[in-house]
């Protein structure tokens, strides 16, 4: 059985986001280590990635404590429009 272990970045930066998740399975999981030890651009956008994902509940601390009420029901109510 013959596996197609190389996969294209925009594959790589999916399945970069879906780990985040724990939605990869352990084909998926192999194939982007096998490409993020090719590829450094995507292992840059791995590394931002986890900065995001590390400091978002901060940020939205912040917001909440910065936003008024009304400001952040438009938020809700324009998020639910889309």
């Amino acid at each position: 059985m013959k596996m197609n272990m190389m996969i294209t970045c925009k594959q790589a930066t999916n399945f970069i986001s879906q780990k985040e998740e724990g939605k990869l399975s352990l084909r998926q999981r192999w194939q982007l280590w096998v490409h993020l030890g090719v590829c450094a651009v995507c292992r840059i956008f791995e590394k931002q990635n986890n900065i995001i994902i590390s400091n978002a509940p901060h940020i939205h601390e912040h917001i909440s404590a910065t936003l008024s009420t009304a400001e952040k029901e438009a938020i809700i109510a324009a998020l639910e429009k889309e």
